[in-house]
């Protein structure tokens, strides 16, 4: 275990930190509080525009709640059998990249993931392009 450990901590040399890391930490510590509120602002604000998009535009797929993460599931079983199938037909029509829930094993072959730590516009654009693909796949 303990080879493990060390062989993981040193892989990403997170165990020996260069000179700008240091500098970076110190500085998220002592300046970042700014940034981190206007990040989570904006993150809410995008949670929230892409949750009503989809219950008002693709009623056919369902947010999935969760907290501290600037990922979103969503719940595509009513669309399609297999995420897979799915991201990558998305990322074929319309250019859109999702990541696909069945790589989590278990019933992840019924969920999307979709990263919205990003500006509000391109959080649109990505929900327009889902909106057309789910329309192309389901016909």
């Amino acid at each position: 275990m303990r080879n493990i450990v060390n062989r993981g901590l040193n892989s990403d040399e997170v165990a020996e930190p260069n000179l700008l890391a240091i500098l970076a930490t110190i500085a998220a510590y002592e300046e970042g509080h700014g940034w981190l509120k206007a990040l989570k602002q904006q993150l809410n604000e995008n949670f929230a525009y892409v949750s009503h998009f989809i219950q008002e535009n693709i009623p056919e797929i369902r947010v999935i709640s969760g907290d501290a993460t600037y990922l979103m599931w969503i719940n595509v079983q009513k669309v399609a059998n297999n995420s897979a199938e799915l991201v990558e037909f998305l990322r074929k029509e319309t250019g859109l990249i999702v990541s696909a829930g069945s790589v989590y094993r278990g019933n992840g072959q019924d969920f999307i993931r979709i990263n919205l730590a990003c500006p509000l516009a391109m959080v649109k654009d990505g929900i327009n392009r889902l909106a057309e693909g789910i329309r192309k796949y389901s016909k």
